[in-house]
């Protein structure tokens, strides 16, 4: 494992607690930490908004700051593992209880059931910032990065806040007071739009929305709630280029096989678990017939 992916895993355990630790009831489905641009992902099955996240980067660099020794500890089983360390934090769905466990201890901030590698001192990790968060199918992803690459793009967003104070003859508090003008009228048409929509897909008996020429992202969060509200639902939201599809606890149906099904024809490249999918569609008529026979 390349040394940028254990910094990034190591980074990845102390955001997660700290967003516990700030009373964030959190799970996290997924961590990547091994792609090649350096950029760490963490799939969190809630929703999070944007301060939650900011004071949790807050809360990290804080516990980096502290030069945590970072230990590995092996037990026979899970129920050893929890005896030892109440507060373990562990995925149930990719757990065997029954065999043996790997814990990753932080200092006393955080134990986890982990099998990637870690640096041996949170000193080793560096400046930890997100860059990136997107709702996709009622999970919230974060995209961060670490060290190094950290500092060079908090300089570049430095530089680039100078060059908007220059070309605006402004400060800070007057760019901030400009763009939140703009967003609350922007909110105001946007609040409207989205309640016809919400309205709309609550009403329909249909399964799958085909909208054209619009950021499907901006209506994951309606989708979410309305599925919530009817645990006995499926539904998937297309346009030219994306798919996403998200279902209740009570719906039966089977999302792994639509997308095996989709990348088979290979009309779609993307993610799935037994609730959720989303990514991209190249041919979407053909992705809607696949569609129309599977979503129940």
């Amino acid at each position: 494992m390349a040394e940028y992916s254990k910094t990034l895993h190591s980074a990845e355990h102390i955001f997660a607690r700290a967003l516990q630790n700030l009373g964030h009831e959190i799970h996290v489905r997924k961590a990547d930490t091994d792609g090649p641009d350096k950029v760490g992902k963490a799939f969190i099955r809630e929703i999070l908004d944007l301060k939650a996240i900011e004071d949790a980067v807050s809360a990290t660099n804080a516990e980096i700051s502290k030069n945590l020794e970072i230990t590995e500890h092996s037990f026979e089983n899970l129920d050893s593992a929890l005896k030892k360390f109440g507060k373990l934090r562990f995925n149930e769905e990719r757990i065997d209880k029954e065999t043996s466990v790997r814990v990753v201890k932080i200092g006393e901030f955080d134990y986890s059931a982990c099998r990637h590698e870690h640096v041996k001192n949170t000193s080793e990790i560096g400046l930890f910032l997100v860059t990136r968060v997107k709702y996709l199918g009622g999970e919230t992803e974060v995209e961060f990065i670490v060290g190094k690459t950290a500092e060079d793009y908090a300089i570049k967003q430095a530089n680039t806040q100078l060059e908007i104070y220059a070309q605006t003859n402004s400060s800070l508090d007057k760019v901030n007071e400009l763009v939140s003008s703009l967003k609350n009228k922007a909110n105001e048409n946007y609040g409207e739009v989205k309640a016809l929509f919400e309205h709309l897909i609550k009403e329909s008996k249909d399964n799958i929305f085909f909208i054209k020429n619009v950021k499907l992202s901006d209506k994951l969060d309606v989708m979410a709630k309305v599925i919530k509200e009817n645990p006995y639902r499926c539904m998937a939201l297309m346009n030219e280029n994306q798919l996403f599809i998200s279902k209740g606890p009570e719906n039966k149906t089977n999302i792994p096989s639509i997308a095996a099904e989709l990348k088979k024809r290979g009309v779609f490249t993307g993610s799935s678990d037994e609730s959720h999918m989303s990514g991209k569609v190249t041919d979407a008529e053909a992705a809607i017939s696949v569609l129309s026979v599977s979503i129940h």
